[in-house]
């Protein structure tokens, strides 16, 4: 206990002298100690008044060294003349010694402190001359290179700091070398041995309060070097060992530049969001900050949300480096919600508030987080380019040629120009003036053959001549861009196009080989799905349907476009219909309405599916299918249709009422509809199962009446002439079943003449019967099951009128067949006498 209790007595006593600050003497004053114990504490002001005090009190004191600890005081308070004054004074007065050197190195440290780097230098420098075994002797080594690193010479402060290791390699201040040596390299852009330096210290220095810093410059290198991905894990290994510091947070924003270099927005903006909470870090990039969330935003395509962060930096910091490229980004939004009036506007305001003269846009300097985007070096061409783009949007094409014209008279960049002669190009073809496109696509290829633009001029001149309809010389050009733009972006694209023309001229199998040879090259991806689908459609136009079902199969694994998939599901469905394979066609159909909800196409579906469930006499399904369907597609083209294919099923339900109200419903909405007629005659049969026979005679004479000479007014008289017969009026009925005769050797016109020859033997003239059933068997000898009913009929008139011999050569004649007739045939010949 003893022992311990005289090691915390020491521990305490040395604890108050601080031997390397404060030189051993006797305490003859309390304000002498306050004042010591202060400055040893670091209450330089308490010292700097103590120290005072105690001069005051005692002029026969040593001065020198009190003056030395007053310059030390003012140095540490940042009040650098003071300090300078009274270490001159100290070095003045004192003989070259022990004490000289120390106010010399103190000098030098003051100039260091207030960035008097020449100043400093030289103390330093006199230092290590005249005093070599000065105990700062090692420390004005490492503050000289420091001198050179303060004042950008990177080289020069490289060769010092390794002086410094060589003379000094044990030396506390090893560690700080270490990190500015790595820095040097890092400075003067010699990144691979910052790299090794840097990655050396961490190893050597694995506790240093610098290996967050160690950590982000390794962020930062591998940031230039290219490596985005790399430098996301640096950056995070520097924010992980120390969360809460600066550091941390630079390391943030780096990680937020470096995803937008990967594209990875989403992870950008959460970086960016969270350093705009954070207001310590926040205020001292907060322009750069903003710019950066609504850069993000704008990638995600929130322009919404970009556009107020755009107008913050616009309002909030006129001076910032992101303030034109604000204006530029903002316009660009406007212009990507469709808000072209507005873009217009924008630009314009950003033309005339910036210079006419060429401006860079350098952004800040030193770090590799900080590059700007690149609007070429002069912001008026591209806000002019843009300008045009939206005028060329807003259909205000002789605004948008004027800008375009501005751009190839005036830029110096041949990138824009080309642009220029393109975007001209665009909007003649876009106002169907080929010959104007066509011109300026080939002023684009002759004296911008170089440039970015040149194989997409050679494309749309492709384009041009195929609406031109000239697709000879649409070919052509494809094929010389196939040829002289091997590696371009457009080369599959040509390829397709010319599989497009040998499909449009209808010579499916040269369009079959050309895309299977463009899709036989390509990667997956959404143009072998098109070339896929398109050499699908061939197979289907040259019947080869189960082929075309397995292309379309293909488009469905190849596809990410919603669209596309669901066309070619579609036209799967289609397929198996063509293939005799209903009931698979529906399932398609039914699996189709599930997988794409928000398709077009799926009006097309739905009424297919009712018409289909409609034959299979579901009408439960069929009525749900078209009730979707008006749901869903109240304008649809086929909603008229819809109205009556919906009666028909309510009334193949027996929901009378409810098929009426349809049917009026479509005669009320679409008056001019070509299925009215239709809607009519399905009136007239509901209100004829109802008995209201009047009226459903009514409804038969009105579309007689309305659609002469047609297919519905001679099905409107065959209805109207059943009521007749119905109740007996067999002339008048025939009279109708005569309007209701076509000139067609069909099974209707047979029907129709079978009918009337009934009613002539209704009427007991079976004369004008025979007449009408011979009539049926001579004019419609297809028309099967009437002829051979009619031949029926007519055997037995012969039998009740005892021609016998004639109704048995008849009756013989149909017993030979397998049908119905047949067998009845047969057994009047057993009965026959």
């Amino acid at each position: 206990m003893k022992k311990i209790a005289i090691l915390g007595i020491f521990l305490f006593l040395c604890s108050l002298l601080n031997p390397s600050i404060v030189r051993a003497r006797a305490r003859e004053s309390k304000d002498l100690y306050l004042a010591e114990k202060a400055f040893a504490d670091g209450f330089y002001e308490i010292a700097l008044k103590a120290f005072q005090k105690y001069l005051e009190e005692n002029p026969a004191a040593e001065q020198n060294e009190l003056q030395l600890l007053i310059g030390r005081c003012y140095l540490s308070l940042e009040n650098f003349t003071q300090a300078l004054c009274r270490l001159e004074e100290v070095l003045d007065k004192t003989a070259k010694g022990e004490l000289a050197g120390e106010a010399t190195y103190w000098i030098a440290q003051t100039y260091f402190r207030a960035e008097d780097y020449e100043s400093a230098l030289n103390f330093f420098q006199n230092l290590i001359e005249e005093y070599p075994d000065s105990s700062f002797l090692a420390e004005s080594y490492y503050y000289q290179a420091s001198c050179y690193y303060k004042g950008n010479q990177f080289n020069e402060a490289l060769k010092r700091y390794q002086d410094f290791n060589k003379r000094f390699a044990k030396h506390k201040l090893r560690e700080e070398t270490a990190f500015r040596i790595a820095q040097c390299f890092y400075n003067i852009k010699d990144y691979s041995s910052s790299r090794g330096e840097f990655k050396s210290f961490l190893k050597r220095f694995a506790r240093s309060g610098r290996k967050s810093s160690a950590l982000y410059y390794l962020g930062e290198i591998e940031y230039i070097m290219g490596d985005f991905s790399k430098a996301i894990e640096y950056y995070a290994q520097a924010q992980e060992a120390e969360p809460k510091s600066r550091v941390a947070a630079v390391a943030g924003y780096s990680s937020g530049w470096a995803y937008l270099k990967l594209e990875e927005y989403q992870k950008a903006l959460d970086e960016f969001n969270e350093l705009g909470r954070s207001l310590e870090f926040g205020k001292n990039l907060e322009d750069s900050i903003i710019f950066a969330r609504a850069r993000c935003e704008a990638h995600l395509q929130n322009y919404t949300e970009a556009i107020p962060l755009y107008e913050r930096v616009i309002e909030g910091f006129p001076h910032s480096s992101w303030f034109d490229d604000a204006y530029f980004w903002k316009g660009q939004a406007l212009y990507a919600l469709g808000k072209y009036r507005q873009a217009c506007e924008i630009y314009e305001q950003a033309l005339k508030k910036f210079s006419q003269e060429a401006q860079e846009t350098p952004g800040l300097q030193g770090q590799a987080i900080y590059e700007q985007e690149d609007l070429s070096l002069n912001l008026t061409d591209n806000l002019r380019y843009n300008l045009g783009w939206a005028y060329a949007r807003m259909k205000k094409y002789a605004q948008a040629i004027e800008q375009f014209n501005l751009v190839f008279a005036d830029s110096a960049e041949r990138f824009l120009k080309s642009g220029a002669l393109a975007r001209m190009g665009d909007i003649y073809l876009e106002q169907g003036n080929t010959a104007e496109a066509i011109e300026n696509y080939n002023a684009l290829l002759k004296d911008f053959s170089d440039t970015y633009y040149a194989d997409y001029a050679q494309y749309q001149l492709g384009i041009s001549l195929i609406r031109e309809e000239k697709f000879a010389g649409a070919i052509l050009a494809f094929n010389t861009l196939i040829a002289n733009f091997p590696q371009g972006k457009f080369f599959d694209e040509a390829c397709y196009q010319i599989g497009v023309i040998y499909f449009r001229q209808g010579q499916f199998s040269l369009a079959r080989q050309k895309l299977q040879n463009l899709i036989e090259g390509l990667p997956k991806g959404q143009l072998r799905a098109r070339a896929t689908f398109l050499k699908a459609c061939a197979s289907y136009n040259q019947e080869a349907y189960e082929q075309a079902r397995s292309e379309f199969s293909d488009v469905l694994s190849l596809s990410t476009d919603v669209k596309l998939k669901a066309e070619a599901q579609y036209q799967i469905g289609f397929c198996l219909y063509r293939l005799g394979k209903e009931k698979n066609c529906a399932k398609e159909f039914e699996r189709f309405l599930s997988l794409y909800p928000a398709s077009e196409l799926r009006c097309d579906v739905l009424f297919w599916l009712g018409q289909f469930y409609y034959r299979k006499e579901d009408f439960d399904q069929a009525e749900e299918n078209f009730a979707q369907l008006l749901q869903e597609f109240a304008q649809s083209e086929l909603a008229d249709d819809t109205l009556f294919w919906q009666a028909k099923a309510f009334f193949a339900r027996g929901e009378d009422e409810l098929a009426l109200d349809r049917l009026q419903k479509l005669q009320d909405d679409y008056p001019n509809s070509d299925i009215i007629a239709d809607a009519i005659l399905l009136k007239g049969d509901i209100f004829k199962k109802q008995g209201r026979v009047e009226q459903a005679g009514a409804l038969y004479q009105q579309a007689a009446l309305g659609f002469k000479e047609s297919d519905f007014a001679r099905i409107a008289h065959q209805k109207k002439a059943e009521i007749l017969r119905e109740q007996g009026q067999f002339i008048q009925a025939i009279e109708e079943y005569a309007q209701a005769m076509g000139s067609a050797s069909d099974d209707f016109n047979a029907r129709i003449q079978f009918a009337i020859a009934e009613c002539w033997q209704k009427q007991e003239d079976y004369s004008q019967a025979l007449e009408g059933y011979l009539k049926v068997c001579y004019l419609y000898p297809d028309a099967f099951n009437w002829t051979r009913r009619a031949q029926l009929k007519c055997a037995e008139i012969f039998e009740q009128q005892d021609s016998s011999d004639k109704a048995r050569v008849i009756y013989k004649g149909l017993a030979d067949g397998n049908n119905p007739e047949a067998e009845l045939a047969r057994e009047k010949l057993k009965n026959l006498p």
